[in-house]
């Protein structure tokens, strides 16, 4: 009974704490390129321009000659800012793939 209540916890669009958040990771990740590899059925092509537009305009801010902690003058801690980016496409891209799992399994 415990392992039902686990899984419809993390399935059922329970709010989630930081810690699980991360140990889901793996799991998205993984199921997520596996959707993405497969042509039958993957995710909706809205979601799909999303992961795309999320990874594209963090790689711009990347190399973008204007940052908001330039790396000229702080050195590596300039990199700050393109680290939190990238971190905040990637918790984006999380949380949209899981709502379209939930979406499509609420069903």
């Amino acid at each position: 009974m415990n392992r039902i209540k686990q899984y419809n916890a993390h399935f059922a669009g329970a709010p989630h704490n930081m810690i699980q958040w991360l140990l889901d990771q793996p799991f998205y990740i993984r199921r997520m390129l596996t959707e993405f590899k497969d042509t039958r059925r993957g995710p909706p092509l809205f979601f799909k321009i999303q992961v795309v537009l999320a990874v594209v305009l963090s790689l711009l801010y990347l190399v973008s000659p204007v940052d908001l902690l330039p790396e000229a003058v702080l050195g590596y801690r300039g990199l700050l800012d393109d680290i939190v980016v990238f971190i905040a496409a990637y918790a984006y891209i999380s949380s949209a793939y899981r709502a379209v799992l939930v979406a499509r399994h609420a069903s």
